[in-house]
């Protein structure tokens, strides 16, 4: 069997997409059960080697030359704001793609890890990790809206089989886009072995803000868009550190700039590091886990998840979880999390503050969340993924 899989989140700075097909393609070559896998970008085959790297700048480097390719992904870029781009993405992507595949067969198999499939002469998978655009289209740009729902749809006509990574999704895709249940496998994520419980000597090492107190932060880490429910958790914040003053623990704020961030981002900095706020932006995949296993608890009360993976890299690096009990985050966490309501500011202080001072309740949390996150592992995942390749190309 032949592999072809969709490498475009693997160009830059990872999001949880990125980290999804990184970890599945390294899981992948491990078993030695593919003779020929190739990356997908922007039309282009690639090797594995050059993308499964945790070097961005080197992943940039391998696409130098390929004007074709950087011109899609700039297209790409703008296509969800431009009606015009679209027309050309769409047009163009597909005679690409025909070319790239050609001498590809109906045994070999394409994945794509982002629900937009190429023109592929084989079988086609494709994962669909959540309907966040069809769930809660307010909280996307309306281009963006309309070419990310376009492509779930005409995916999903197209492929052999879907894969999501949720059961919360699955059933999401079965009532919302009519799919049958056995056209659907479910092949949960798993957090990095470098996200570890660490001592304070050992985080005192690693500490890159010497500011960060081992356990003395809370944490949010993701990006900065409107689901994610960061401009309401500010708000719990300000209202945690009115009542506690002094002895409030600062919130430290990780990750890159989303949609509609832009007033989200002002308001960060108005708040500053004297108000308790601490934004680092995006952090690379070496610095995260320590910034994770240091925090008293991970805060993330987000809105809508297809699995919410901060919530699994949080429990297995020994660190307390608020999170929302909707959507896949209480599917992930069970009982080895607190949950707080996503609309109530009240509720997200409220537990806010049990976090701060409770440490028995801490322990448990840590604990359990401990035991939670062995359950999920990305070798089991890769083996799922083998499973319906296997079945398809046979």
């Amino acid at each position: 069997m032949r592999l072809v899989m969709g490498g475009e989140s693997l160009l830059g700075q990872k999001t949880g997409i990125g980290q999804y097909t990184e970890n599945l393609a390294r899981e992948i070559l491990k078993t030695g059960s593919i003779n020929d896998f190739k990356f997908l970008s922007y039309g282009k085959l690639q090797d594995t080697a050059p993308l499964l790297t945790a070097d961005p700048g080197e992943q940039k480097t391998s696409m130098a030359g390929q004007s074709n390719s950087k011109l899609l992904a700039n297209l790409r870029g703008v296509a969800s704001r431009n009606p015009a781009a679209v027309w050309c993405y769409n047009k163009a992507m597909p005679l690409l793609e025909r070319h790239t595949l050609r001498d590809y067969t109906d045994s070999d198999v394409f994945h794509s890890p982002n629900y937009m499939l190429a023109n592929f002469p084989g079988k086609r998978v494709v994962t669909i990790l959540d309907l966040s655009t069809i769930k809660h289209p307010e909280f996307h740009h309306k281009g963006m809206v309309k070419f990310v729902n376009h492509h779930i749809r005409q995916s999903i006509q197209k492929a052999d089989h879907i894969i999501t990574i949720s059961e919360t999704v699955k059933s999401e895709i079965v009532e919302h886009l009519g799919v049958e249940e056995e056209r659907i496998t479910t092949t949960y994520l798993a957090a990095n072995s470098t996200f570890k419980p660490l001592t304070a000597e050992e985080f005192a090492k690693h500490a890159f803000a010497p500011d960060l107190e081992y356990k003395k932060y809370f944490l949010c880490a993701c990006t900065l868009e409107p689901r994610k429910n960061i401009s309401r958790l500010l708000d719990a914040y300000c209202s945690y550190r009115k009542r506690e003053g002094d002895s409030a623990l600062p919130l430290v704020l990780v990750g890159h700039q989303g949609w509609y961030s832009e007033e989200l981002y002002s308001r960060i900095l108005e708040l500053g590091i004297a108000n308790g706020v601490r934004y680092l932006g995006y952090v690379d995949s070496s610095s995260l886990p320590i910034i994770f296993a240091g925090a008293r608890a991970l805060i993330f009360p987000s809105i809508y998840e297809g699995f919410g993976l901060p919530v699994l890299e949080a429990m297995q690096a020994g660190t307390a979880v608020l999170t929302s009990p909707n959507s896949a985050m209480s599917e992930v966490a069970q009982d080895a999390a607190l949950f707080a309501e996503p609309a109530s500011t009240e509720d997200i202080e409220s537990k806010m503050l049990l976090l701060a001072s409770d440490d028995t309740l801490i322990a448990r949390l840590t604990s359990a969340g401990r035991q939670k996150s062995s359950e999920f592992s990305w070798h089991q995942c890769a083996k799922q993924t083998l499973s319906v390749y296997g079945k398809l190309a046979a």
